[in-house]
């Protein structure tokens, strides 16, 4: 079995509209058969998605610490 991220468009019920999202996709024999549940990226069109994860890798790039979970903790307690 192989994987890799792949932009799916996708159906919203609720909102009565297509979005896009990148998602991991498996493979059996080349062919796919699954997606992560879990969306990496979301956004309205294509050129969104591609946006994004031009953003994000700008961003990722910079030199600036690595973030842990107690940067977010709130110590006024």
């Amino acid at each position: 079995m192989t994987w890799n991220y792949r932009i799916m468009k996708k159906y919203d019920d609720m909102a009565d509209e297509y979005y896009y999202s990148v998602n991991e996709v498996f493979y059996e024999d080349g062919k796919p058969t699954m997606y992560s549940e879990h969306e990496i990226v979301t956004g309205h069109t294509k050129d969104e998605i591609l946006d994004v994860l031009d953003m994000i890798i700008t961003d990722v790039k910079k030199k600036q610490p690595v973030l842990t979970e107690k940067d977010f903790k709130n110590d006024n307690s």
